[in-house]
């Protein structure tokens, strides 16, 4: 029934104009497939992590290109928030 807990489990293209409060996404370490084309490839990863507004879930078993470039990724941000959140701090307490 709508408004009760439930886990939904799609392929990416029935995803399209949805969004999910938590979207989990297994097996970076397989991305990209030998198969595709990597830029076709990061868009599909892209649309998929987009389907999120709360929480994204990404695992990995072994490493890959896509799995180095998320994770550089990750510390970036996590650098710039950082600084960013002590300038905010810094700027709350000028504001006292």
């Amino acid at each position: 029934m709508p408004g009760e807990d439930s886990v939904r489990v799609m392929a990416i293209h029935s995803s399209k104009g949805l969004a999910f409060p938590v979207v989990a996404i297994p097996g970076l370490g397989f991305m990209p497939q030998a198969k595709q084309e990597v830029q076709d490839e990061a868009k599909l990863l892209y649309v998929r992590m987009t389907r999120a507004m709360d929480n994204l879930l990404l695992s990995c078993h072994k490493d890959s290109d896509f799995v180095s470039r998320i994770k550089h990724a990750v510390q970036t941000c996590s650098v710039f928030l950082t600084i960013r959140m002590g300038v905010l701090d810094m700027l709350l307490l000028q504001q006292m």
